[in-house]
């Protein structure tokens, strides 16, 4: 399969060093490629208080818009031992990119860090092929998802996924329950 390296799509992104996620997010900023990494508040005690603190969704995850040759120059540069992460799918062959309109889909539902949401693996949740939907007002206007009721969780919720790798599920307010 021949690879084209002039389509900028978002690649998934690791690192080898623990809890560097932020700091590799904006060292691939400040070299001039979009960048993205879900996050959620945590309590954490500090000196006998607690504080809340926006830290990583899920530790090793992060996303780079670019074309191949854009990520690979900025991996050669990094100031970290970064990686681009291999598709599981295709034995490991191919590297793992997410399409621009899931990506963009994730990222609208996911930036609001005061939104309860919950983030699975693929085989946590199961996704029927089908159940798509399109929200049409409000804050999430415009983004596909799939609405459904999660084990366990009182409300429904709007899951967006990246195929393969993570689902988001947001919690529906009793409002946009109806």
């Amino acid at each position: 399969m021949e690879e084209n390296n002039d389509i900028q799509q978002w690649f998934c992104l690791g690192c080898t060093s623990p809890q560097r996620e932020l700091k590799v997010r904006d060292d691939v900023r400040r070299y001039g490629l979009e960048a993205f990494v879900p996050l959620k508040y945590e309590v954490k005690r500090l000196r006998r208080q607690e504080q809340r603190t926006l830290v990583p969704a899920i530790s090793g995850l992060m996303f780079a818009k670019g074309t191949l040759d854009e990520v690979k120059e900025y991996i050669s540069h990094a100031h970290y031992t970064v990686y681009i992460r291999k598709s599981t799918f295709s034995n490991k062959e191919d590297y793992l990119t997410i399409p621009t309109r899931a990506m963009e889909d994730f990222i609208a539902v996911t930036v609001d860090h005061e939104a309860h949401i919950s983030y699975f693996r693929p085989e946590e949740i199961k996704l029927q092929a089908g159940d798509k939907i399109r929200v049409k007002g409000g804050i999430y206007d415009g983004k596909e998802g799939i609405i459904m009721r999660i084990k366990g969780k009182r409300n429904k919720h709007l899951v967006v996924q990246i195929p393969g790798l993570l689902v988001a599920a947001v919690e529906m307010t009793p409002e946009l329950n109806s």
